[in-house]
């Protein structure tokens, strides 16, 4: 079974004077043939510009709370 991943975006914004972020789902990867590389599905009219995280698709609802920790380690790890 071809493993599947959401690709999701992260918008900034403050609330009560602390920065948050509000995760978008904004298209759909599996992996190719070749190893390491991957087949973006992206809607047609959604237009994508910053970090993008590719996280694995799971059968468990993430919260809030882990896509945000995902996003900030990703930020971390990149010294960004």
């Amino acid at each position: 079974m071809t493993e599947r991943y959401d690709l999701i975006v992260f918008k900034k914004y403050k609330w009560q004077g602390k920065d948050r972020y509000k995760p978008y789902f904004v298209g759909d990867a599996i992996a190719a043939k070749k190893p390491g590389d991957f087949v973006l599905d992206i809607p047609k009219g959604v237009s994508v510009s910053g970090r993008v995280i590719m996280s694995p698709k799971s059968d468990e609802t993430r919260n809030h709370e882990d896509l945000v920790t995902l996003y900030m380690s990703a930020a971390d790890e990149l010294g960004i």
